[in-house]
């Protein structure tokens, strides 16, 4: 398996704020200086919501596996029964 070096954690930031600053005032010039909603926000907002949601997915399937494993406790009797 190669290896390769990591990336520096703050790469993506820094293009990512300068990418957003040009659009900005492209958009502004374009809207005439009008308030333009800020992309950190809202995929701020997506990310937290993700998060959410995953937590959620983990208990359900903890639930789902506590669920599976209670009805494997009680059927283990059942099938250890034998017709006499």
């Amino acid at each position: 398996m190669l290896r390769y070096a990591p990336e520096p954690r703050n790469a993506l930031g820094q293009w990512a704020r300068v990418a957003t600053s040009a659009v900005r005032q492209v958009a502004s010039a374009a809207f005439g200086g009008g308030v333009i909603p800020d992309p950190t926000t809202d995929l701020a907002a997506l990310l937290q919501q993700q998060i959410q949601i995953q937590l959620e997915m983990q208990l359900w399937t903890a639930r789902s596996n506590i669920a599976r494993s209670e009805h494997e406790i009680q059927m283990a009797p059942v099938r250890n029964m034998r017709v006499g």
